[in-house]
């Protein structure tokens, strides 16, 4: 079942080998980035960059923050999330979307928390 948030809502709780970026468009911690011209923005399915990394604080652009490649993410919801359900990346926020067309980003841990790993996505994809 879809869910909906408020991308100011989500805290980054973990994440793993942090890697320093600088913006090229401000962000939400939480948010996935991806390269477009050689530098880091938003991701979006739209228009085509696909997700690689995570915000690991919100971001200005031109600011250098931590983004990570898998991350731990605590959000704000309204609707049901339920434990597994896949998470997939939309142009305004993630949902769950089973089935949809959209690039899958992670995995929901529970009500309040997502799991995402969008690189492992992209490589499956590319390998597929």
């Amino acid at each position: 079942m879809a869910f909906s948030e408020t991308r100011a809502s989500r805290t980054v709780a973990a994440g793993i080998c942090p890697v320093e970026i600088t913006l090229a468009e401000a962000c939400y911690a939480g948010d996935t980035l991806g390269i477009s011209s050689a530098t880091w923005v938003l991701s979006a399915h739209a228009s085509g960059e696909a997700p690689l990394l995570v915000a690991g604080t919100d971001g200005a652009s031109g600011d250098k923050i931590q983004a990570y490649p898998m991350a731990i993410v605590d959000r704000t919801v309204s609707g049901a999330a339920t434990l597994g359900e896949i998470v997939a990346l939309h142009d305004t926020g993630y949902y769950v979307a089973a089935g949809s067309e959209l690039p899958d980003v992670g995995f929901v841990v529970d009500a309040d928390t997502l799991a995402l790993i969008p690189l492992k996505t992209q490589m499956d994809t590319k390998r597929s």
